[in-house]
């Protein structure tokens, strides 16, 4: 396959980075009242196993870039296929996104929330910010680590691929 030069517009870098295929996160963090909100990310990361650290990029310019910084924690909620209604919800543009209380696990919590269907859930307290570009780096020391029992949902994550979700297909063993 050739590959055509597309440049180094906005356009061809939001192309060329939406041909990476990732899971889909929900960024969610309680706030001092109480209130669970979140957002839509892709891009997180492993940094360490030892100490265990994840990354996290948040535009500035989100509410949830300064509810992240304010509480001091946040959670990291890798979806599974079923959660792409709570997905869109998170990655409306502009808006609260406050999560209702029927889609999170432990809504009683003072923590960060847990999304129900999660196959993994990542409790996290800010360890450092790396303003970069619009974003912050956000590193997060993970406190508590949360699993999906294997075959309830841990075979189907959900998926993003060029602006679509998308379902993994199991392929044939190697010969």
């Amino acid at each position: 396959m050739d590959l055509v030069n597309a440049g180094t517009g906005l356009q061809a870098f939001r192309s060329a980075l939406g041909s990476f295929a990732s899971g889909v996160t929900v960024l969610t963090v309680r706030r001092a009242d109480g209130t669970a909100v979140g957002m839509t990310a892709s891009a997180f990361s492993s940094v360490s196993a030892e100490p265990p650290l994840v990354l996290v990029c948040v535009n500035r310019a989100n509410r949830r870039h300064d509810d992240i910084v304010t509480a001091g924690r946040f959670a990291v909620n890798v979806l599974a296929h079923a959660g792409h209604g709570v997905a869109d919800y998170c990655a409306r543009p502009g808006a609260e996104k406050i999560l209702d209380e029927g889609w999170l696990a432990d809504a009683e919590s003072d923590g960060p929330p847990a999304v129900i269907g999660t196959i993994a859930h990542f409790d996290c307290d800010v360890r450092a910010l790396h303003p970069e570009g619009t974003h912050s780096i956000v590193v997060g020391a993970v406190r508590n680590i949360r699993l999906a029992p294997g075959g309830e949902v841990a075979d189907d994550p959900l998926l993003h691929f060029r602006s679509r979700y998308r379902t993994l297909v199991s392929a044939p063993a190697a010969t």
